[in-house]
């Protein structure tokens, strides 16, 4: 659980993403909007199944490069799962109380699923961040011949690495967690073998 300063950083962040987020998606459906004719807004129901079966099982992205497909498969799968645990996790920064503990089977059995998920998101994003930065594929950038405001180009990079780097950190944050809180109860848990294995690290050591 969160001390009370923490609490209120929380809260305060929370509360600026919701802010920006909300701007961002003003912004969107205002450069939307302002194209010749008008969007069909009606049209949005009729096509959201076949969207969410596109995104779920991700169909577009095995078109191409089958080994790669799969590891963005992972990551896509994975944070998938994990949308819905890191629902949890503000409950028990706020208040100490670990839902999926109280949940039986079900809340254990989502906890399998959230941990093996983490780990196949680290897998994935590693996998995928050495094939960018170090082996520099040309079929993930722009060719010379395109025109392109040099910093459009620069861009594509850096946000390529803001996004490499916002996975690392949430994830490698989140096993960590994980881990402190089962070295902390002295006991591994079967139903998370990944952070159980992690936890280790830290046998024997004080909580200070």
């Amino acid at each position: 659980m969160l001390t009370p300063v923490e609490k209120i950083l929380f809260i305060a962040a929370s509360l600026l993403s919701f802010y920006l987020t909300y701007q961002g998606v003003k912004r969107i459906i205002h450069q939307i909007s302002s194209g010749q004719g008008k969007p069909d807004w009606k049209l949005i129901p009729k096509r959201l199944g076949d969207v969410i079966v596109k995104a779920g099982l991700f169909g577009s992205v095995f078109r191409f490069r089958f080994i790669s497909s799969i590891f963005h498969a992972l990551v896509g799968w994975s944070f998938l799962t994990l949308a819905v645990i890191d629902l949890f996790d503000p409950i028990y920064a706020l208040t100490g109380f670990r839902a999926l503990d109280h949940l039986g089977f079900v809340g254990h059995l989502y906890k399998s699923f959230a941990d093996i998920a983490t780990a196949a998101v680290l897998v994935g994003i590693v996998y995928l961040a050495i094939r960018r930065f170090v082996f520099h594929p040309e079929i993930l950038y722009t060719r010379e011949s395109t025109l392109l405001l040099p910093k459009v180009r620069a861009g594509i990079k850096r946000d390529s690495f803001y996004v490499v780097s916002f996975i690392l950190v949430c994830n490698v944050a989140r096993l960590l967690t994980n881990s402190y809180y089962l070295a902390g109860t002295g006991e591994p848990n079967a139903w998370e073998p990944v952070a159980s294995a992690v936890s280790g690290l830290w046998s024997g050591m004080s909580a200070g």
